[in-house]
């Protein structure tokens, strides 16, 4: 079985790789397990949410997880624990079972595909046994809570890797899904399987332990060797070793070309000078910018429709995207990749800092109040001391 397997690799000893945020839930999600739903190869994250829906969230070539996806509804109340393997041999690919106070039902897939088939499960096999405490919290909120430790295979190479689910407040109260690759040695001599091999992380100064050096949400190999899918990055080059953010940029037709680069530059300066530091020893963002086609006036509107339009499907979880027009103001996902803001350089760098999770209110209660000294701050977004110009503390 999946399970016992898993459990047999995790207590061979072994080291990780330093945590990574895979995917995130609600405050409703509270079950958790991890097994390959959908026969790829690559571990998914299982969770039941509070509308009684069993998700997963597929792991896209063990990179990170792709956008939750609905198995089964009307799932019954009730459930302490949730289980993938492929538990019955007369059924294609992964089951998923969920255990109640008195009794266990497995989930199957039918022919159709869908997870339709649900019937009463004799006995479940145990919990993981021996899952490694070595996730590390999210580095934005070091004392987030454990909720749950378990384990899957979740990039494929046959061992099994260190889980765990976190309740964070920070931006918002949510729960994160953490995962600490299994570090191997041989072959290609990737011990953490970035895409970048050990001696090139030496010579860069990358860490050869951790997938993602810089936190930027990009793996050290796509910022040497280029984004995955073909994906083009923007000008100038990535670095595996100082924060880089792709940013799409889509501009209203009736908008000067000059005067729409203008503005975007000035907010590049205003990512670069941020004090956060990188592991290279500079500080900042590095914004790389990549412009679409202008959009026509026939095709404008909504940010979140132009977007759906202007992003493709296969730059979704690499790049941001933003559109900019004549008008003022703007609106962005919080902690999203699309918005949109008028031409002025303070607005778009506001509105992208709401992608990149940032809120009005800071460190401070009031969105206005003025202790809270950022530009994501409406006391400060548009002028200070009547200068429109004026320099301010930094995004933060």
């Amino acid at each position: 079985m999946l399970v016992t397997l898993l459990a047999v690799a995790l207590a061979a000893p072994q080291s990780f790789a330093r945590s990574d945020d895979w995917t995130t839930t609600g405050h409703d999600c509270t079950l958790f397990a991890a097994g390959d739903i959908d026969g790829d190869g690559f571990a998914d994250i299982v969770t039941l949410n509070g509308a009684h829906h069993l998700c997963f969230a597929p792991s896209v070539r063990g990179w990170k997880a792709a956008a939750w996806e609905v198995l089964r509804e009307n799932v019954a109340e009730g459930a302490v624990g949730l289980q993938v393997g492929d538990f019955d041999a007369e059924c294609a690919g992964a089951e998923v079972v969920v255990r109640f106070a008195d009794r266990a039902v497995l989930f199957a897939k039918r022919s159709s595909g869908q997870f339709a088939e649900e019937r009463p499960f004799a006995a479940a096999a145990s919990e993981h046994e021996g899952t490694p405490d070595v996730v590390e919290p999210p580095p934005y909120e070091a004392d987030a809570k454990q909720l749950a430790r378990f384990s899957g295979d979740v990039d494929g190479d046959g061992r099994a890797d260190a889980i765990t689910v976190f309740t964070a407040s920070k931006p918002h109260a949510h729960r994160v899904v953490r995962v600490a690759v299994a570090l191997h040695s041989g072959g290609d001599g990737d011990g953490d399987g970035d895409g970048l091999a050990d001696p090139a992380e030496a010579k860069l100064g990358s860490d050869p332990r951790d997938r993602d050096t810089d936190d930027d949400g990009l793996l050290d190999g796509w910022e040497v060797h280029g984004l995955p899918r073909g994906v083009a990055s923007g000008d100038g080059a990535l670095s595996p070793v100082r924060r880089d953010v792709v940013l799409v940029v889509s501009r209203y037709e009736q908008l000067d070309e000059t005067v729409a680069k203008r503005e975007v530059e000035k907010s590049k300066r205003v990512y670069a000078a941020i004090p956060t530091p990188n592991p290279d020893g500079t500080h900042g963002i590095t914004l790389h910018v990549r412009w679409t086609d202008p959009v026509p006036t026939a095709a404008q509107g909504a940010w979140w429709d132009v977007g759906n339009r202007m992003l493709h499907a296969n730059e979704r979880g690499l790049v941001h995207w933003m559109q900019i027009t004549p008008g003022g103001g703007g609106q962005a996902q919080q902690t999203g990749d699309m918005g949109g803001a008028g031409a002025h350089w303070a607005a778009f760098a506001h509105e992208l800092g709401h992608q990149m999770s940032l809120a009005h209110e800071g460190d401070s209660a009031a969105a206005w109040c003025p202790l809270y000294p950022s530009l994501m701050n409406y006391a400060f977004n548009y002028q200070l001391g009547g200068d429109g110009e004026a320099t301010r503390a930094a995004l933060r």
